[in-house]
C-alpha cells in the first residue's frame, strides 16, 4: 500500500507537482485559486479562496492587463510572457539557403535580420525578421566580425546559423519577443503599437520610453483587441483597469499643450 499523507499518496503528490511545474513552464501566468470579493459591510474587499490551497503553492498568478518592459531590459525580456532571454531555449538554429543568383536575399543590420529581398528563397523558411544572428557556420558574430562578412565569405549552398534566444523588433528596437509568443501572433500584433510609437517626434522618445509605450499599448488594446485573442488564458482583461482606485492630479498646462501638439492617437487615451 502506498504511503499517504493528508489523504494523498506520495506518488500522487509528486504527480501533481510535476503537472504544476509543466503548467508553469507552458505559461508563466496560469492560476487563479482566489478572487477579490466584497467582505462584510464596512470592511472593504478581500481575497477569498476558490478551492483548497496547499501550503507553499501559488494562490494567484496572472498576466497583467497592461504592462511593458523598461527600456534597460526591453531587448532582453519577452514583452508578452516576460521570459528572460536566459530562460528561453538557448539553442536556436536555422538554415540559410543560397538562391539561384548566388545570393541569400536576406536584409541584415549588424546581426539583426530586418527583412528579405523580393523573391528570396529564405523568406517564409526557418528565419524571420527580428531574428538575431549569433554565429554563421560555427563562426561567432561579434562587433569585429559582422554577420554579413561571414556570409559573404562562405561558399556552400546552405549555411547553418545560430540565433539569439529572443527576436527583436527592428523598427522601434524597444521590444523583444520569444519564439513561442511570436508564433502565437504577438510580434505581428506589436505592429499596431510600434507604428504609433514611430510617429512620436524623436525628441519625445529620448530617455526611458516605458510610460509612452504603456499609453500606446493601452490604446492599441482598445482599438485592436488583445494579442492573445478575445479571452487569452491567464491574462487579465483590459476592463480590469477600471477596478483600480483612481487618484486625480493636475497636469501642468505646458505638458498638456505638448501632448496636444504631439498627439499620435485620436480619441481618449
Amino acid at each position: 500500500m502506498a504511503e499517504t499523507s493528508g489523504g494523498l499518496s506520495k506518488a500522487e503528490k509528486h504527480r501533481r507537482k510535476r503537472e504544476e511545474k509543466k503548467a508553469q513552464q507552458a505559461a508563466p501566468f496560469y492560476c487563479l485559486k482566489a478572487e477579490r470579493q466584497d467582505a462584510e459591510e464596512g470592511k472593504g474587499q478581500g481575497m477569498f479562496a476558490l478551492e483548497d490551497i496547499s501550503k507553499g503553492s501559488a494562490v494567484v498568478c496572472a498576466s497583467p492587463a497592461l504592462a511593458v518592459i523598461f527600456d534597460v531590459a526591453a531587448t532582453k525580456v519577452c514583452a508578452f510572457c516576460f521570459r528572460h532571454a536566459q530562460d528561453v531555449k538557448s539553442e536556436r538554429n536555422a538554415v540559410l539557403k543560397r538562391g539561384p543568383n548566388g545570393g541569400f536575399g536576406v536584409l541584415i543590420d549588424g546581426s539583426l535580420i530586418t527583412g528579405f529581398a523580393s523573391g528570396s528563397v529564405n523568406e517564409g523558411g526557418s528565419l524571420a525578421a527580428g531574428d538575431i544572428l549569433k554565429a554563421v557556420d560555427g563562426k561567432a558574430v561579434s562587433p569585429d566580425v559582422s554577420a554579413v562578412s561571414l556570409i559573404k565569405a562562405s561558399s556552400g549552398e546552405t549555411l547553418q546559423v545560430s540565433l539569439e534566444p529572443l527576436r527583436r523588433c527592428h523598427c522601434c528596437n524597444c521590444l523583444a519577443c520569444c519564439p513561442k509568443c511570436a508564433e502565437q501572433g504577438a510580434l505581428s500584433w506589436h505592429q499596431h503599437e510600434c507604428e504609433e510609437f514611430l510617429k512620436v517626434p524623436e525628441n519625445e522618445r529620448k530617455g526611458d520610453t516605458s510610460v509612452l509605450r504603456m499609453l500606446l499599448r493601452y490604446r492599441a488594446l482598445q482599438v485592436h483587441g488583445d494579442w492573445a485573442g478575445p479571452e487569452p488564458p491567464g491574462k487579465e482583461p483590459l476592463a480590469q483597469l477600471a477596478t483600480l482606485q483612481a487618484s486625480s492630479t493636475a497636469v501642468p498646462a505646458l505638458r498638456r499643450e505638448r501632448w496636444d501638439q504631439n498627439s499620435v492617437c485620436s480619441g481618449e487615451m
